[in-house]
């Protein structure tokens, strides 16, 4: 186990992450941060960019920046 933070962030319409892995992944570290962002495909940044900028900004430490 890390101390580090874990965040995922999941296109809303990729199949790369199954809900089986997120699952996995909460089983594994219940402490996980996990975000679906909708309206996206694989390429998130391109999709919904102002929703990733939104989602990081809320996830990222001002002192980390």
């Amino acid at each position: 186990s890390t101390p580090v933070p874990i965040s995922l962030l999941r296109a809303g319409h990729s199949r790369v992450v199954s809900d089986a892995q997120v699952e996995r992944l909460l089983g594994l570290r219940p402490d996980a941060f996990v975000c679906t962002l909708s309206g996206s495909g694989h390429h998130v940044p391109l999709h919904v960019p102002q929703a990733l900028a939104s989602t990081l900004e809320q996830r990222i430490p001002e002192a980390a920046v």
